[in-house]
Formats: structure tokens, C-alpha cells, sequence
């Protein structure tokens, strides 16, 4: 079983987050010595943004089939705790081969043609805690 990973790999992998979170915190030190706060909490909550939405387009190869939808988090996306900012909701469009594109509901039953495409949009996390610079 070589794609098996146990402990040594796991303790590893917990190593290298630590050391990349250090790094992280040294690098914001010198850009709070070199930014105002303001400038930093707002790139901070558009890298967040962007961070939380996992983008995936299934391109429909058939000439007709049924789709289903069955999302959660599309309304109400995952909340934050300790006063964390919320997650991104949920997404899920149509994109169609002139390039316009549909949103799609949380529960549908609908046709898609070939040519097609369904554009997911996961939701993030929500945040655990006040960031602080």
C-alpha cells in the first residue's frame, strides 16, 4: 500500500504548515512596517475572498442528460466563530456555449445539453476569531 500515509508522513506534513505559518508571520512584520493597517486588513479580506471559493467547470460531453442539483450553504454560507468572518457561499452556474451563463438553484431537477457547462463554486470555512495586524 505505497499511497497509504501514516504517522511519519502526517507529523511531516504538520511540520511544514508550522514552518510556512512562521514564514507567513514574518512577512506580515515587514509589511506592517511598511503599510498602513487599513491597506493590509483590506488585502487580507480580498485574498480571503478569493480564497474561500474553490472554482471546477464540468463541460457536458453527451447530447442531452439531467441534472440534479442537491447544495447546501447556498443561502446561508458557513458562519464564523469567535467573531470569524463567514465563508463564501456556495455557487452553481450554467454556462452556456454563447457564454452566457444561468444560476443555478440549490435543489433543480433541469436538462443540459452538450457543450454545456456546470461551474461549481465551493464554499469556504468560516473564520475562527478576529484577524488582528
Amino acid at each position: 500500500m505505497s499511497s497509504t500515509r501514516g504517522p511519519a508522513e502526517r507529523e511531516g506534513d504538520l511540520f511544514a504548515q508550522v514552518a510556512a505559518t512562521r514564514a507567513a508571520e514574518q512577512r506580515l512584520l515587514v509589511l506592517r512596517a511598511e503599510h498602513a493597517t487599513a491597506s493590509i486588513e483590506a488585502a487580507m479580506d480580498v485574498l480571503h475572498d478569493r480564497s474561500e471559493a474553490a472554482m471546477r467547470e464540468y463541460v457536458i460531453l453527451a447530447s442531452e442528460m439531467s441534472l440534479t442539483t442537491m447544495f447546501e450553504r447556498r443561502i446561508f454560507p458557513p458562519w464564523g466563530l469567535a467573531g470569524g468572518k463567514a465563508g463564501a457561499p456556495f455557487g452553481c452556474e450554467l454556462r452556456r456555449p454563447d457564454g452566457s451563463r444561468v444560476e443555478l438553484r440549490g435543489k433543480q431537477n433541469r436538462m443540459v445539453r452538450e457543450g454545456e457547462g456546470i461551474v461549481l463554486s465551493s464554499s469556504g470555512g468560516g473564520d475562527y476569531g478576529q484577524t488582528q495586524v
